[in-house]
Order: C-alpha cells, then sequence, then structure tokens
C-alpha cells in the first residue's frame, strides 16, 4: 500500500513539476515583479510552513534542497533572479543554498551578500539568475521517484525516547544507604 501511495505520490509530483507559470513569484506574498522569483525573506521558516521538518532530521539539507526546488519549478522561470535569504545564516542553509543554486544557475553568477542585523548578525542572501530550470525539474523528479521528499523526513526523523517511567509505575527507591531523606521520609518505604 505504501507502494501504492508513493507511486502516486511521484505521478502527481510529475504532473506538478511539469507545469511552471511565468512572472512574478514572492513565497512571502509581498510585491514583487516578473524579473524576481523571490523566496525571501526567511527562506528556510517558509519552506517549513508547509511541510515539518524536526530540528536534527538526517539529510535535511537535501530536504530543503527539494522543498525549495518544489516552489522554484512550480512558479519561475528561467531568466528570473533568485533570491533565497537565510534569517540565522547557519551552515545547513548555507549549504543548501549552494545546492539549490548550482542546480538552477551557472555557478558564477551566484552572489551571497551579508544581511546581518543586531539581532541576527550572520543573515546573508543568496541571489543568482534562474538558466537551469529544465534541469533542475528533471534532478528534482528523478530524486521524489527514488524516495518522496516526506519519506525522507519520516525516515530521517529524530527518534526519541523516554527517560520517565510510565504514569502508572511504581518507583522503586534505592534505600541502600541511610540518609536525612530516608529518615525524614519514613524509612525504607518504597525500596528496591
Amino acid at each position: 500500500m505504501a507502494r501504492i501511495f508513493a507511486f502516486a505520490f511521484a505521478f502527481l509530483s510529475l504532473i506538478a513539476l511539469s507545469t511552471s507559470r511565468a512572472g512574478a513569484y514572492s513565497l512571502g506574498g509581498h510585491p514583487s515583479d516578473d524579473s524576481v522569483c523571490d523566496l525571501s525573506p526567511n527562506t528556510t521558516s517558509k519552506l517549513s510552513r508547509g511541510t515539518f521538518v524536526e530540528a536534527g532530521t538526517r539529510d535535511e539539507v537535501e530536504i530543503y534542497e527539494r522543498l525549495a526546488l518544489r516552489k522554484i519549478v512550480q512558479n519561475c522561470t528561467n531568466g528570473q533572479t533568485l533570491v533565497l535569504h537565510a534569517k540565522f545564516g547557519t551552515q545547513s542553509e548555507g549549504n543548501y543554498f549552494s545546492s539549490v543554486a548550482a542546480r538552477l544557475c551557472v555557478v558564477a553568477d551566484v552572489t551571497r551578500e551579508p544581511r546581518g542585523t543586531s539581532d541576527y548578525p550572520n543573515a546573508f542572501q543568496t541571489k543568482c539568475t534562474i538558466q537551469k530550470l529544465d534541469q533542475a525539474r528533471a534532478w528534482l523528479s528523478d530524486a521524489e521517484q527514488k524516495i518522496s521528499t516526506e519519506q525522507m523526513i519520516q525516515d530521517g526523523a529524530p527518534k526519541r525516547t523516554a527517560n520517565t517511567p510510565p504514569a502508572n509505575a511504581t518507583v522503586k527507591k534505592d534505600c541502600s544507604k541511610l540518609n536525612l531523606s530516608t529518615m525524614l521520609n519514613g524509612g525504607g518505604a518504597n525500596c528496591q
């Protein structure tokens, strides 16, 4: 059943990825013109609104690369200036911005400009002219057919373990040593 779902999702992704709309695009919804494919400000946060990626998820750089490429191949065209913005300026943002830019733009055209503020001193912006949209679309389609982004997120999410006993469990105390607490709390009650 999961295999059928993955195939159906990949097929629908192909259909969605094969259509792109020309014109201005702003992930943040702010006014723009047809020359810009704008995923700023705070690209990572905006991408996370549609698809939650827990901190510490394995393959986080590729996951965010795919999320960004989904938006770009669906909404942008060759010749537009791609704008990505890192509010916190993390290493993973720098890594996936570089990957996205390399898939879409000529590497010599990619610029990284500091956009630091007193609150966010490491912020930066990456810009380039989109020239390889069809290649990026093909890569994304192929990658999604192999394993969906959603499956990558599910498989790579950090594993959580509970360090606390169930609510109905009785906690046994080690009373092998006499201390003030043991004497004041009634001696050996609940001891192992």
